[in-house]
């Protein structure tokens, strides 16, 4: 995953694993990616560090967060929803 500037210069570089698929970033300034070939989703720190890895099981695809900023993970072929707490 890479991190770009307000200007679009780059910030950073942070390793997801494999298949990084949706981001979603919470009112912390935190960002989640979900990585479908690994069957996890990865939080980031608003700088760049890695807060935590959690499997959410097979292939997860699309990630979205709410108001109380709980993170929401569709698996892809799937016919659940995960809502994994902040």
């Amino acid at each position: 995953m890479t991190r770009l500037a307000s200007s679009g210069t780059i910030a950073g570089s942070y390793p997801t694993g494999f298949g990084p698929y949706g981001v979603v970033a919470d009112r912390q300034g935190n960002v989640w990616v979900s990585n479908r070939w690994d069957d996890n989703v990865t939080k980031f720190g608003a700088g760049g560090d890695i807060l935590g890895t959690f499997p959410v099981g097979r292939g997860p695809w699309a990630i979205a967060t709410d108001g109380h900023d709980d993170i929401w993970v569709a698996n892809y072929g799937g016919t659940e929803v995960m809502k994994l707490g902040h």
